[in-house]
């Protein structure tokens, strides 16, 4: 592997993603409680620059760039099955056609499968999906950001610059009830880059799978990622402190 994106854990085994080889790694724990390699396979996909492991049979993951597909649907050995949902509107979508690189998301699903969510990272926008009849729901806010799409050339290439700029969601953690986003919020001016810790989220927002607000939860520091024992309710969360990272947890006994 180049570079793991999101690693992600299904059941007792840790999926480990390189959207540079199209590249999916498979570990379980051995009885020496180690992570050791079980299975690999390279996805089908030309380019995705997220992935998710539904089930041990399916996979999900963000559609190549210039698609006017949103997500594909894989096997167990990452072969396609099939491809489905559009894109969310842009102000000049008449001259440049939105794709993933403009809506790069965060995805997750539900424990049965049947459930599938995405959290813009650049856009205040979640998408609900149903696995068998597609876009179910997509929902915006609270900023209500409306994006022109400028083409600006890098190099030999050139590159698709949101305006504005915002890092608003994060990760997503799911279960059978309601799905968990981080989020930010912030606007990136041109020449200012946010520091570090502005970059991170101090608000988790909690959804069901009809797209109703249930809660903002709010850590006392920034949270670079999170999950959560839902058994055993604990919210465990990645902190940046005196230049380290730390993990903390939080019991969710009078949440959940």
């Amino acid at each position: 592997m180049i570079i793991s994106w999101g690693p992600q854990i299904l059941n007792d085994s840790l999926y480990a993603f390189c959207g540079e080889l199209r590249k999916v790694l498979i570990f379980s724990p051995d009885n020496n409680r180690q992570f050791v390699l079980r299975d690999e396979f390279f996805i089908e996909e030309k380019g995705s620059y997220r992935f998710h492991p539904v089930s041990p049979q399916m996979h999900v993951c963000l559609s190549n760039l210039g698609e006017d597909k949103r997500l594909t649907f894989l096997d167990e050995k990452g072969k396609i099955i099939k491809k489905t949902g559009d894109f969310p509107h842009t102000l000049n979508e008449n001259e440049i056609k939105p794709d993933n690189e403009i809506f790069l998301s965060t995805i997750s699903s539900s424990p049965n499968s049947e459930k599938i969510v995405l959290a813009c990272i650049n856009s205040d926008i979640l998408e609900i999906y149903d696995r068998n009849v597609g876009l179910e729901k997509r929902i915006q806010g609270p900023l209500g950001i409306k994006l022109t799409i400028n083409r600006e050339s890098m190099g030999y290439g050139y590159i698709m610059r949101p305006d504005p700029q915002y890092f608003t969601y994060g990760n997503i953690v799911a279960n059978k009830n309601e799905f968990w986003v981080t989020y930010q919020g912030i606007k990136v001016e041109r020449g200012k880059p946010p520091t570090f810790q502005e970059q991170y989220t101090i608000q988790i927002f909690c959804f069901d799978w009809k797209g109703n607000p249930l809660r903002i939860i709010k850590p006392d520091c920034p949270v670079i990622s999170f999950d959560v024992d839902w058994n055993r309710k604990i919210l465990y969360a990645i902190k940046w402190e005196k230049d380290d990272y730390k993990i903390i947890s939080y019991s969710l006994s009078t949440i959940l």
